[in-house]
């Protein structure tokens, strides 16, 4: 998780469509509990849900990793009954055994799953986290085997018990959870490559992940997180990774962009529009030969292309 206290997960993946938007005026009043009956990484969970008519809110990976699939304040499809998912945030977790093994979950996802129940549970005054209350397995909501050993054997001793030590550690600062649990593998830092940009003029994931790395960002997920979407249309080269959009109760802005920012010598508020467009177009005018600051960056741009080249070398 990049931030708990903000519930800010490791990789963002929405969904574009098996979700319903908003949550017809209801309040989040409890986070329903899965598991994938599978070991799912979030693009497997992504594509599944894209192809079938469900979805959660998050998925928690075999290796502790959280992915968001659906806005909080959307209404995923994942109780079987549409009452109970506006009124919910639903995890999924990918399984570490099958059928035969019981349908477990691996310690890294138990930990960092009971630590996201604590986090929604902090986030949307739901209190201390209780199962059957506030958390509540799809197995009381609907007729289902889900959510596996999360609702037995790893239910009270690990699973509701960690979240509830999280909990009590993010809202009174008691002791952390020190229990075995893995954490999150986090990738190693990586030099920049070079060459390897196509010098296309759009701007993607590819170019966002480059951009991480050379600038020395935080995070290297490819993502530009949280732009204002009337933003949009000035930005037409700006295409996979571009996230038009803020989750509700998140402050807008990238890190990303930020650092951008910093780079070209304007204030640093993270968020992309035509003052910081033009501050892109002047630092890279030299090499692109741009002659307008007109605030777009158009598909095929050239300063995105003069970024690309420059990327290629390591530099910014």
């Amino acid at each position: 998780m990049k931030n708990w206290e903000t519930v800010d997960a490791d990789e963002v993946r929405i969904l574009s469509k098996h979700f319903s938007q908003g949550r017809g005026g209801h309040k989040v009043e409890f986070i329903g509990i899965h598991h994938n009956a599978g070991n799912l990484s979030i693009q497997q969970t992504y594509n599944v849900w894209q192809s079938r008519q469900a979805s959660a809110h998050y998925q928690v990976d075999i290796n502790g990793r959280i992915g968001q699939l659906v806005w909080d304040r959307d209404t995923a499809w994942a109780l079987g009954n549409f009452n109970m998912n506006q009124r919910s945030i639903n995890i999924e977790h990918a399984n570490n055994t099958g059928a035969a093994g019981g349908w477990t979950v691996s310690e890294a996802t138990l930990e960092n799953g009971a630590h996201l129940v604590a986090a929604l549970c902090k986030a949307y005054h739901l209190g201390r986290p209780v199962w059957g209350k506030n958390v509540r397995p799809h197995s009381q909501i609907s007729p289902t085997a889900c959510p596996g050993a999360l609702g037995g054997t790893q239910r009270d001793a690990a699973y509701i018990t960690r979240a509830q030590q999280w909990y009590d550690h993010m809202t009174n600062g008691a002791v952390a959870p020190s229990g075995p649990a893995t954490p999150a593998p986090q990738p190693a830092p990586s030099k920049p490559a070079t060459g390897d940009l196509v010098v296309d003029g759009m701007w993607g994931t590819a170019t966002t992940r480059r951009l991480q790395e050379v600038l020395n960002c935080p995070y290297k997920d490819g993502v530009i997180s949280r732009q204002n979407p009337q933003h949009r249309n000035r930005l037409k080269a700006c295409t996979s990774g571009w996230e038009f959009s803020a989750p509700y109760g998140k402050k807008p802005g990238s890190q990303t962009i930020s650092a951008i920012q910093r780079a070209c010598g304007v204030s640093a508020d993270g968020l992309i529009g035509p003052s910081t467009i033009n501050a892109l177009i002047r630092h890279f005018k030299s090499a692109s030969g741009a002659t307008l600051e007109d605030g777009k960056l158009d598909a095929g741009s050239i300063t995105i292309k003069a970024m690309q080249r420059a990327l290629n070398k390591g530099q910014f």
